[in-house]
């Protein structure tokens, strides 16, 4: 099987300005969901100076720190008694275990951080802030934020989940926590935020993930998922070289309404017998496509029956889509990286894509996983 894409909305500047004061009302809720975001913030912009460049979010720092801390460590520590590999644990260790990495894209208000809400187990603990669609105001993460998982669905060897939930590309205002950190946002600060998103993040997300997966409400017939991710994949490349694995890539309906929901199966063939050769060509820059349908978890809706129908339809296709996950990294257990060694490519490949330079993967692999023990 081949390719997917990715899909990037049309933005505009509306205003000179935005007054994020109108917008919103501030609450103790809301500021504590913000502060939550921050600590999980792995990669971030800085648009402070002229040129928006990229730089490590508290996460990076702290997760770099604690590897950091036990490799000096004369005595090593304990893992916690229930076996997790929490990142916010104070005075555990932090194994080293291989890590598979996840990343979620996908335009503004099509479910990234809905999604990743329900990839996370109720345990874990801290989820993504999804700002309900009664509020408005477009998309809700900010950056690039990192939350760790183990899927429900047992596998031999399972290594740690890195979810990486990614901001909403070309969306048409400021991210929700970011306005609220910054109560006036002008319309050329936005703009120039805008264009680094669009330009940093699909390399982020194509170099630093063993899946992506893309959110869109369109229907997989639609053709401009094939222009879609061509334009993802072109921006995400350029300036890539010698990358020794494509990621896979797996195509998100979100909040599908009708009735024929299917598995990822069926649905993947008939992706491809719609799209025919142009899906075909999509394998020079993804190994592999699948495509999901998820229905919308419903609300309100008129009677106590038909919710717990949709709701138990949608369980059963997140079911779906933690198995398929489970099953690629079964797959390509060879691939996962040992969790230290990948916070430290993160490092190197933010450093670079900032500064607009050339990525070469293989280079910066042997440069991370071959190190003189000395």
């Amino acid at each position: 099987m081949s390719n997917l894409e990715y899909y990037w909305g049309d933005a505009s500047v509306e205003n000179n300005q935005y007054d994020s004061s109108e917008m919103e009302t501030d609450s103790s809720e809301i500021a504590c969901e913000s502060n939550d975001e921050e600590e999980h913030t792995l990669i971030q912009l800085d648009d402070e100076s002229d040129k928006v460049k990229l730089q490590a979010g508290n996460q990076l720092i702290f997760q770099l720190e604690q590897f950091n801390r036990q490799s000096t460590a004369s005595v090593p520590l304990t893992p916690l008694a229930d076996g997790t590999n929490s990142l916010k644990a104070t005075g555990s260790i932090v194994l080293d275990n291989n890590v598979f990495i996840i990343s979620l894209i996908g335009d503004t208000k099509n479910g990234k951080s809905f999604l990743t809400n329900h990839l996370l187990p109720f345990t874990a603990m801290s989820h993504p802030f999804v700002l309900d669609e009664e509020q408005g105001g477009g998309s809700t993460t900010a950056n690039v934020n990192c939350y760790e998982s183990i899927l429900s669905i047992s596998v031999p060897h399972a290594s740690s989940f890195l979810l990486l939930d990614f901001e909403g590309e070309k969306g048409s205002w400021i991210p929700y926590m970011l306005r609220r950190l910054r109560k006036v946002w002008t319309a050329e600060r936005s703009e120039k935020r805008r264009k680094a998103v669009e330009e940093y993040f699909p390399k982020l997300a194509y170099t630093l993930s063993n899946v992506i997966i893309l959110l869109s409400r369109d229907d997989f017939s639609n053709h401009d998922y094939i222009e879609r991710c061509y334009d993802f994949a072109t921006r995400a490349t350029k300036k890539l070289q010698h990358i020794p694995h494509k990621p896979i890539l797996i195509l998100v309906h979100n909040f599908y309404t009708g009735s024929k929901v299917g598995n990822y199966e069926e649905l993947t063939k008939e992706f491809f017998t719609i799209h025919k050769g142009d899906a075909i060509k999509l394998r020079c820059f993804f190994e592999a496509v699948f495509c999901v349908r998820l229905p919308v978890k419903m609300k309100h809706i008129p009677t106590a029956s038909q919710t717990v129908a949709s709701n138990t339809c949608f369980t059963s296709q997140i079911d779906e889509l933690n198995a398929l996950l489970a099953k690629i990294q079964n797959k390509h257990m060879e691939r996962c990286m040992p969790h230290s060694k990948w916070l430290e490519l993160t490092k190197l490949i933010l450093d670079i894509v900032s500064d607009g330079k050339a990525v070469m993967m293989h280079t910066l692999l042997r440069q991370v996983i071959v190190k003189d023990p000395g």
